[in-house]
């Protein structure tokens, strides 16, 4: 039976480790390696992690007294792995009991690289579920050209996300293509992760069930927006430009990845700005410099093929403001750029004036 190493970053998530450990070490496949990446946390995490350790001979820690950050961590445990596949899970996620097995089924069937498989996202209030939301991927991406699937990446399209916890990976994929996570310490090293394994794949089975479960809680990552989150995620896209440069295809996937841009770097950016508690002008300033760039004012909207129905808009407030709403309809109607455009396109021009 082949070894199948999951791997865990942790920090500060002694709230969480236990359910998401339960969930990893009850799995109908038992042939695991766990392996347990502890930053340096504060809280009592550590402490969990070595109980469960003494009641499973499965589990290896990576214990970090200083801060290293995810990619580091992650790093570290891929070289350190033993498995042939690898399946990372955040420590404050979990994983249903059939997840191992139904992927590795899957690999071993199509004799798979890679094997994308679908995850719910849970809203968190008080220890209580707000919402459950199911992102099940599109199964005929099995029958893309190479080419055509990173394009769909870039678009963010067919459930090809970038959170590393979406793909079940071949180990000697990883080593044998030097795929690793920045180490640098920026928020979103994923998007790196993710850039460059769906480049290099060439074999990839899609599972079309939600095998994952993903937590969003107030106060994590994902719901705390500075200054400092907002350009991690532009320096990640960014690395995401220099790594095309450097492999020779840049020219290739321009197009798509100007829409990776704005989507993902800016537009976001921008919805995460209007989601702040606070104004914070250091952020505004900074998302003003990006709404300068190149992407952004090079994008040509008057081929979007969309009616032209904020002209009022449009000389009612700044014409930068009006240019992002409509890339923000143009992405949300012709890429599925998860926004809600309505109450985005009544935020924007509530808040034009600040700029």
């Amino acid at each position: 039976m082949e070894v199948v190493t999951v791997i865990i970053p942790a920090y500060n998530v002694e709230k969480y480790i236990g359910q998401c450990l339960d969930s990893v070490l009850n799995q109908s496949y038992d042939n695991l390696e766990v392996v347990i990446i502890n930053d340096a946390s504060t809280d009592s995490t550590l402490e969990i992690i070595q109980d469960y350790i003494n009641r499973d001979n499965r589990i290896s820690l990576i214990n970090y007294t200083t801060n290293k950050g995810n990619g580091f961590g992650r790093n570290d445990a891929i070289v350190k792995s033993t498995g042939e596949y690898i399946l990372f899970v955040d420590s404050d996620d979990t994983i249903e009991k059939n997840t191992v097995e139904t992927l590795l089924s899957q690999a071993k069937a199509d004799n798979s690289d890679v094997v994308l498989y679908g995850h719910r996202q849970i809203a968190m209030k008080h220890r209580k579920v707000q919402s459950c939301i199911e992102f099940i991927p599109d199964q005929n991406l099995t029958d893309l050209e190479k080419d055509d699937l990173y394009v769909r990446f870039l678009l963010q399209k067919s459930g090809l996300f970038i959170q590393p916890w979406k793909y079940f990976v071949k180990r000697s994929l990883l080593i044998d293509c030097k795929i690793g996570f920045d180490e640098s310490g920026i928020y979103y090293e994923d998007i790196i992760y993710s850039s460059k394994l769906l480049y290099h794949i060439d074999k990839l089975s899609v599972v079309g069930l939600p095998l994952y479960n993903y937590f969003t809680r107030k106060g994590s990552i994902t719901k705390t927006w500075t200054r400092k989150t907002i350009e991690s995620r532009f320096s990640a896209i960014i690395s995401v430009r220099e790594f095309l440069k450097q492999a020779k295809v840049f020219n290739q996937y321009k197009n798509a990845y100007a829409v990776f841009f704005i989507s993902t770097g800016f537009v976001q950016s921008y919805a995460d700005y209007i989601r702040m508690e606070k104004e914070d002008r250091e952020v505004k300033n900074f998302l003003y410099q990006i709404s300068c760039s190149d992407f952004i004012r090079h994008f040509d909207i008057s081929r979007t093929g969309i009616p032209d129905s904020l002209l009022k808009a449009r000389s009612k407030y700044d014409i930068d403001y009006y240019k992002i709403s409509r890339l923000a309809l143009y992405l949300s109607r012709n890429f599925g750029f998860a926004v809600s455009y309505g109450k985005f396109l009544q935020k924007i021009f509530r808040i034009s004036r600040r700029f």
